[in-house]
């Protein structure tokens, strides 16, 4: 069996684009009979558009000039100067006939699907190119075998964390909601819709409420809809406008699709099982509880005096902020070493964690010294619990015996400095929800 593979194709990029400009394609292949093998002689190369039969897309067919070809250990090089219109179309098929009767007569088979990649970068200062650290950061994971995060999460050890508080989409025509996507959507609209009266209203649920969606130039927002944190919504039931296709139990007949988006309130008001859902169906987990607290450190912590006390985490507000109210992360930022922001204060976050719940329910405040049972090595023994009950840990307990809990971390706008990054609270089932409460999702890279 002859074979040759296509291993590389690049090189120099001269003006592509203009008619008859050549593009000189370094070509590397190995024939497979042996790696000891070597040989010189000469071979003919064309490119074709189906990689059998089809047209010859080039040279010209009967116009074919030989090319020298050198093997040395079953591996060669050779340059071919291929015009840039060629390269710029469809997909291409690379055939090639090495002229000795050792090879057989005729081409080598099969031919072989024919990419090429433009390999020079000129620049004057490399800190200067756009997007390097990101394209170093993608080399550094591949070194290690980890998948590079998508853009709206962070990466976090071996795993990737939203960087916002979730918020829950659907999409009218009823196809998959892409976060990237949405997320291109959501900035088309704040740049179009942003300074207009009712712009809130128009990006929950443009369809229904922003009369631009009902003319025939429509922008892509126009197909999305948010559920879960109505505009002006106070309470837990005004918050919860979830479908009943979508119900607290998880057991959904809508998919409706968690998304860590720049720019949008986060949905609030779910159950720990409508949040695992959402999650999901972006490819994505509920987030757990260790991966929690590793992605939270380094918020700046409003209730602890370790020079942070400017520190602009919401907990002491009367409602939610939009995402990405952090512009320019400072050392006063609500943002984590990794980038992850909000996760104290803001929403409460449901994590992956269920645990029994104890038998009694311990009313908690400021004032008393079991709901803060946290040592002074952590946040000066300010962040509180509740409902756990108990010496070196507290049992959790629900309103019903026999209820599991399922944690909640960060703290909410109104905690105060109960809220930080050993915030716990152990005391709502599963299938709970509240205006105060929001979820963030994870993903192994």
């Amino acid at each position: 069996m002859r074979r040759v593979l296509l291993v590389l194709a690049v090189l120099a990029i001269p003006a592509i684009g203009r008619a008859e400009t050549a593009v000189s394609v370094g070509y590397n292949g190995v024939i497979f009979q042996s790696t000891q093998f070597s040989w010189q002689g000469s071979g003919i190369f064309r490119l074709f558009d189906q990689p059998e039969a089809g047209t010859q897309v080039w040279p010209v067919a009967g116009e074919e000039t030989p090319v020298a070809v050198e093997v040395d250990g079953g591996y060669y090089h050779v340059d071919l100067p291929i015009p840039a219109e060629v390269l710029q179309g469809g997909d291409l098929f690379l055939e090639v006939e090495l002229q000795d009767t050792a090879f057989g007569a005729g081409p080598l088979k099969p031919r072989m699907p024919f990419s090429w990649v433009p390999r020079a970068v000129v620049c004057k200062q490399a800190d200067t190119v756009p997007g390097m650290d990101a394209i170093l950061q993608r080399l550094e994971a591949l070194e290690k075998g980890l998948r590079p995060c998508p853009s709206d999460m962070v990466p976090v050890g071996d795993f990737c964390v939203d960087k916002y508080e979730s918020s829950i989409w659907a999409r009218n025509n009823g196809q998959p909601v892409v976060c990237s996507a949405l997320q291109a959507a959501v900035t088309e609209a704040i740049a179009a819709w942003g300074n207009q009266a009712g712009f809130e209203e128009w990006m929950y649920n443009p369809a229904t409420n922003n009369p631009l969606c009902a003319g025939t130039e429509k922008i892509e927002m126009c197909d999305y809809r948010q559920y879960g944190s109505p505009p002006s919504c106070e309470t837990d039931l005004e918050c919860d406008d979830y479908s009943e296709d979508f119900p607290d139990s998880g057991n959904r007949i809508q998919v409706l699709y968690g998304c860590s988006i720049r720019g949008v309130m986060p949905s609030r008001s779910m159950t720990w099982f409508q949040a695992q859902q959402a999650c999901t169906a972006s490819g994505k987990h509920l987030i757990t509880n260790s991966e929690w607290q590793a992605s939270v450190a380094g918020t700046p912590d409003p209730g602890v005096n370790n020079g942070w006390h400017n520190a602009r985490c919401n907990t002491a507000g009367d409602g939610p902020r939009s995402t990405g109210s952090i512009v320019v992360a400072s050392e006063d930022d609500c943002v984590s070493a990794y980038g992850v922001q909000d996760a104290i204060g803001n929403l409460s976050e449901w994590v992956d964690l269920w645990g029994q719940a104890g038998f009694t329910w311990m009313e908690t405040s400021s004032s008393s010294s079991d709901s803060h049972p946290w040592t002074v090595r952590f946040a000066e023994g300010k962040d509180s619990t509740r409902g756990i009950n108990g010496q070196a840990k507290r049992d959790a307990t629900g309103w019903n015996n026999g209820l599991p809990f399922a944690a909640i971390r960060g703290g909410y706008w109104a905690d105060a400095d109960g809220a930080g990054a050993f915030h716990l609270v152990s005391e709502e089932g599963p299938n709970s929800w509240r205006s105060g409460l929001g979820f963030r999702c994870g993903r192994a890279r």
